[in-house]
């Protein structure tokens, strides 16, 4: 079977099928074979055929027992469905489907759903939201929130987009939907948040390429074309790692917008890219001939940039050295140490673009700072000067006018050298002046007479742009440097104590090495050295949780050489890693009787371990985490063997070996003779394994305390969040104690909670409440059940069963819910007047009396206070007591209680057993047996016991008897009486119309 299951769709596949099916079979195994077949056919493209196989076999299954893999059946005719268009058939299969899959699987129907009315261009968005609604796993649910994200994008509901996603952003994990929220945004009409956010994923893998387009399309919306070119350069390479279409798309607006301001040497780049690429894409778009060769030349188009009407600067064929030249001087730019000072960057930049251009010198003047700065022969001077040095120069021109100038200087209209201050030399004979937008001036005196100023017009006005760049960032790091540098001032004062900690390096301020009494660079190990042991592995799980995640903020306070600290720590994303910033505050003036009060509250004082208020206090936390609950109860009454102070030291030792064992957990004494761990695992492996090597160890392990005792203990676990995601922390000490409790009835060391338990726990409690009020408001009904003497065919006794008349339950569940919740002792009373209620209804209406049986539990019958409730009972309903009959359910009773049982025989009371033991030990008049499956054995053993039991003249009842089968057997045994469902139950109105009409009948 196993084999032919994993076999190739081929028509060798479907004959084997085929004469496999021919055979007799489980059902179970022809379903997986025809469920194979209809797959087979469906690989095989011959879906009518499959449907007319499938249809007569669904027919049948309709008289069948449901099976395992019902709803991959209904699956895989859907499929073929689907292909041959049958809605009504389709609908069919989906709505079986979804009634045999799990409630936990359900969604696959939805998913066939969702097929179905894509099929049919039918709405599908309510289908999606009722699958993001459903508890499934994260990469589902990941699925169908893309699947929405995309049908509202389609629709342009990009609000719906955002909402949606927002909602459910925890499911995008690997933020692989990221970029789709940001696209949505920028379509709401959101453009400062989805900035924001783009920024700060614009280093994550999966959200890169769309936060960089999100970006782009937001500094071109603002017109900052600054940040555009620090964007455009610092991620270069990526853009031109990407897809072709995805450059295309990028390369076009950025075209549109260089266009719009006229930034001619921008335009003519992505020009040149765009023309690239669309041969590429051409390339692949066409088949290739290898007969054609194709030559595509491009013809370089110039923009005319706005200069003075006197200059106009004319084109030729230096263009190409222009453009690479300025485009290795962009990329040397950004080369430089950005931590240099402005002088220094002139200096390393002017050196590089010498090997460019050879200048007599290269000349920059500042309007704000009236700072000039002349580079000349490798070296950079830089003055102070004051504005007269301006007057009648062409730097004073271009700087008032933000024309500019390319000349000779023959030709020139002001003659004036600012730097010499005097009319040109004869040596300098063309020079170019920028203007550097508002804020200054540059300039390049050349000794070489140019005829064509285009010779180098392109290159010199880039680098003008460049120095306007970098001059503005120069002044936003200025700035950042002042504030940087107050900033360090103000941590390395004495008013603040920080470390800094990251995976490399730990450093500590002077403040900081002064309050803790350490080294700058302790290693992080050293310092825990000098910290409570209990605190360590908190402290270590906060550092772990802060250097998974940035932006997460904690605080500590704990002991630390004698000290009480507090600490603040937040961890940073800095220069690709995570770093976390701590600040320390000595607690230990102010706090020391704030810390005696809080010792003294939460603090056991026999035990020395955190008691209850303490754990109040850090469930809140612990239900924040993974973990898990241990419920550890201490067995044994040792205060009433030993006395308060010895038990005390045993409590003592307990509690220091529980709290060794779990060193890594924190324990907490519960209640007198309990104790809670809570221990930062969850694992059901390794919380078995963790309890299985607490038990050893506590067999193993001798007490000091009280030597000739062990500690015996009964444990309930619960795994948080597994077991239960409820945050309330009386709701988890409710699930410990229940499974406790469960543990306790079924005698198991130790028991892990499942949510059942409690459910098992509110639905005994409801059967309580209408237990107590129906005994308050006397809503319990009797029915009887018929014991038959079978050699004569008559009723020879009816045994009483009480029942709760508004709820529908088994007596014998309502019997165990009682005796668990102590309320037998009560039900069973109110049973015995219940028959005294009925026997005095019985006489006055019949003028007759019958012989009842009572079922009593052993607990009550050996209740000191049970005679004389009977006894009391019978006599105030003045029902004589040969009248009753009381059938113990009991194992064993010792013969100390001989006394009580002679006391009910002196009244005349018979009474009954369920146990052979019983029956022959004490003097009842009855014995109780449950049928069972007779073989040989049995039947010889029935047989003797009632040739035992007849020659003591004790009565033996055959119960559970099922059918007339049962009873023949049983009757071919020599067995007299028997009671079970092959006799019909009699309610208590049914019994006394009966006694009345046998009444008549005599008369």
């Amino acid at each position: 079977m196993k084999d032919m299951i994993n076999l190739e769709p081929n028509l060798q596949t479907l004959e084997k099928i085929e004469i496999a099916l021919s055979q007799a079979m489980p059902l179970s195994d022809y379903q997986t074979l025809m469920i194979k077949k209809i797959e087979v056919l469906y690989e095989l493209q011959r879906h009518q055929e499959a449907i007319e196989e499938i249809m007569p076999y669904l027919k049948q299954k309709e008289f069948q027992q449901p099976l395992a893999n019902d709803e991959k059946l209904y699956h895989e005719t859907f499929k073929h469905a689907l292909k041959l268009k049958r809605d009504d058939l389709c609908q069919e299969m989906i709505q079986k489907r979804k009634e045999r899959l799990p409630i936990e699987r359900r969604y696959l129907a939805i998913e066939d759903e969702i097929t179905y009315l894509t099929t049919k261009n039918e709405p599908i968005e309510h289908l999606l939201l009722e699958l993001l609604s459903t508890v499934i796993n994260q990469s589902d649910k990941r699925k169908y929130l893309g699947q929405l994200m995309e049908l509202y994008s389609s629709q342009n509901d990009y609000q719906s987009a955002v909402l949606i996603y927002e909602k459910n952003e925890s499911s995008d994990v690997d933020k692989g939907l990221y970029g789709r929220y940001l696209e949505a945004l920028l379509q709401i009409d959101e453009p400062t948040k989805a900035q924001a956010l783009s920024l700060k994923y614009i280093d994550h893998p999966m959200v890169k390429k769309d936060a960089y387009y999100v970006l782009m399309t937001c500094y071109i919306n603002q017109n900052d074309q600054h940040r555009l070119m620090i964007l455009e350069t610092e991620h270069e390479d990526f853009i031109e790692e990407q897809d072709e279409k995805f450059q295309l798309k990028v390369y076009e607006k950025l075209l549109s917008f260089y266009q719009s301001i006229s930034n001619k040497p921008s335009i003519t780049l992505y020009e040149s890219k765009i023309k690239r690429i669309k041969r590429n894409l051409k390339k692949e778009d066409k088949p290739t001939n290898l007969d054609l060769v194709e030559s595509v030349k491009s013809d370089e188009t110039f923009t005319d940039q706005p200069i003075s009407p006197l200059y106009k600067p004319k084109k030729d064929n230096q263009y190409v050295f222009q453009f690479e030249a300025l485009h290795d001087m962009i990329l040397f730019s950004h080369q430089i140490n950005e931590q240099k000072i402005l002088r220094e960057y002139l200096r390393t930049f002017f050196s590089k673009l010498e090997d460019y251009i050879k200048p007599i010198e290269f000349i920059v003047y500042l309007k704000e700072e009236k700072e000039l700065y002349q580079y000349k022969k490798e070296r950079l001077y830089d003055k102070k000067i004051i504005d007269s040095w301006l007057y009648e120069t062409p730097f004073e021109h271009t700087l008032n006018t933000h024309e500019e100038i390319m000349s000779t200087t023959t030709s020139l209209k002001f003659k004036k050298n600012i730097i010499t201050q005097k009319p040109y030399e004869e040596n300098i004979s063309y020079l170019y002046v920028f203007p550097i937008e508002n804020i200054g001036v540059f300039g390049i005196h050349l000794e070489e007479n140019l005829i064509e100023p285009s010779k180098y017009y392109d290159l010199l006005k880039g680098i003008s742009h460049i120095l306007y760049t970098h001059l503005i960032d120069e002044r936003v790091y200025l700035k950042l440097r002042n504030e940087n540098l107050f900033l360090t001032k103000v941590i390395n004062s004495p008013l603040v104590c920080y470390r800094l900690l990251s995976d490399k390096i730990t450093h500590y301020n002077q403040a900081a090495q002064q309050l803790l009494s350490i080294e700058p660079h302790l290693p992080l190990e050293l310092f825990l050295i000098d910290m409570e042991y209990h605190q360590v592995n908190v402290y270590k799980r906060v550092i772990k949780d802060l250097m998974s995640k940035p932006n997460q903020e904690k605080e500590l306070i704990y002991l630390y050489q004698n000290r009480q600290i507090r600490e603040k720590l937040y961890s940073i994303y800095d220069q690709n890693e995570i770093k976390i910033i701590s600040f320390f505050e000595d607690l230990t003036k102010t706090q020391e009787e704030k810390n005696k009060l809080l010792e003294e509250a939460t603090v056991d004082i026999e035990t020395r371990v955190l008691n209850l208020n303490a754990l109040n206090r850090h469930m809140n936390q612990y239900l924040e985490e993974k973990g898990s609950f241990f419920l550890i109860e201490l067995l044994g009454d040792h205060k009433t063997i030993y006395g308060y102070e010895e038990t005390v030291k045993f409590y003592l030792e307990f509690a220091q070996v529980t709290k060794k064992y779990f060193n890594e957990g924190m324990t907490y004494r519960y209640d007198d003779k309990q104790w809670l761990v809570f221990v930062s695992q969850n694992d059901i492996r390794t919380c078995t394994k963790l309890i299985k090597g607490y038990l050893k160890h506590l067999d193993e392990y001798l007490p000091q305390s009280l030597k000739y005792e062990q500690f015996k203990v009964i444990i309930s676990a619960l795994r948080y969040p597994v077991s239960t995601t409820d945050k309330n922390k009386m709701h988890i000490y409710r699930y410990l104690e229940i499974a406790l409790d469960k543990a306790k009835r079924l005698k198991n060391e130790f028991i892990f909670f499942e949510y059942q338990m409690y459910e098992e726990e509110i639905f005994e409690q409801q059967v309580i409440d209408y237990l107590n009020v129906a005994l308050e408001q006397k809503q319990f009904v009797l029915s009887f059940n018929q014991i038959i003497d079978i050699e004569k065919n008559i009723i020879w006794q009816y045994e009483s069963e009480i029942a709760l008349s508004n709820i529908s339950i088994d007596h014998k569940y309502l019997y165990q819910i009682a005796k668990k919740r102590n309320r037998l002792f009560e039900l069973e009373k109110y049973h015995v007047k219940l028959v005294c209620e009925f026997l005095r209804q019985l006489e006055a209406e019949t003028k007759k009396l019958i012989k009842l049986t009572i079922p009593i539990t052993k607990e009550t019958f050996l209740d000191p206070t049970f005679n004389a409730y009977v006894l009391g009972v019978f006599k105030t309903y003045q029902i004589p007591y040969e009248f009753i009959r009381l059938k113990c359910i009991a194992d064993e009773i010792k013969e100390s209680h001989k006394v009580r049982i002679n006391e009910l025989i002196d009244h005349a009371i018979s009474l009954d057993a369920t146990s052979l033991d019983v029956a022959l030990t004490h003097p009842f008049n009855a014995l109780h047996m449950n049928h069972k499956k007779l073989d040989d054995k049995w039947k010889f053993y029935l047989q003797s016991i009632n040739k035992v039991l007849t020659e003591l003249k004790i009565a033996f009842v055959i119960r559970n008897v099922k059918t007339k089968t049962e009873r023949d057997e049983l009757k071919n045994l020599g067995i007299r009486y028997v009671e079970g469902n092959v006799y019909k139950k009699v309610t208590s109105e049914d019994l006394i119309q009966k006694i009345k009409e046998v009444a008549s009948d005599g008369l």
